[in-house]
C-alpha cells in the first residue's frame, strides 16, 4: 500500500466504492493491492499506483511491512 502527498505536502483521500468489502463507502488514504511472484514492495507499489491514479512514482520515502496477527 502506498500514502500519496504532493509538492504542497497535502495527501490523498479518496473514497472506496459502495461495492468493496470490507469498508464501504468510506475514506481512506492508502492505494494499493498485491505484490506479484518475484515483484519487490517498491515495484509492486509503482505499478498499484500507475494501475488505479494512473500515476508515476518520483521516490521512495520509506517502507513500512505490516504483518497481520
Amino acid at each position: 500500500m502506498t500514502v500519496c502527498r504532493d509538492e504542497r505536502g497535502r495527501f490523498l483521500l479518496h473514497r472506496r466504492s459502495e461495492q468493496l468489502s470490507p469498508f464501504p463507502g468510506l475514506y481512506e488514504v492508502v492505494v494499493g493491492g498485491a505484490v506479484d511472484v518475484g515483484e519487490s514492495y517498491e515495484q509492486a507499489a509503482a505499478r498499484e499506483l500507475a494501475e488505479e491514479l494512473g500515476i508515476r512514482v518520483r521516490r521512495l520515502l520509506f517502507t513500512f511491512l505490516n504483518r497481520r496477527c
